[in-house]
């Protein structure tokens, strides 16, 4: 293997690392580091969030209010659980998410 070759091996091995540790970083101060909060409220509604900025690491649990949490977004999958059983606000979580596509798993209380 040429030095050439190595050390683009190791250039692409850095940025992948530092991509992750970027994703981490964020995902875990956005999502509180376990996925738990108050107020998922319009969060992943409009636009402002899709398939290269939308990447969640926890399942989205709301505990207070998640009314119109994809609203109109571009989001095409959620890519997590949503568990809503905490969840006391949850009015048009969808609507107008005419690109969501996929709901991989969603819990609800009885």
């Amino acid at each position: 293997m040429s030095i050439a070759k190595k050390f683009e091996d190791v250039a692409d091995a850095v940025y992948e690392k530092g991509k992750s540790n970027e994703w981490n970083m964020f995902w875990d101060s956005f999502q509180k580091n376990k996925g738990e909060m108050g107020n998922y409220a319009s969060i992943f509604s409009y636009e402002h969030w899709d398939e290269n900025n939308y990447n969640p690491k926890y399942t989205i649990k709301p505990t207070y209010s998640c009314n119109q949490m994809f609203y109109a977004s571009h989001v095409t999958d959620t890519k997590v659980t949503i568990d809503l059983r905490l969840c006391t606000l949850t009015n048009q979580i969808f609507l107008s998410a005419k690109k969501l596509k996929t709901i991989r798993k969603i819990i609800v209380k009885e």
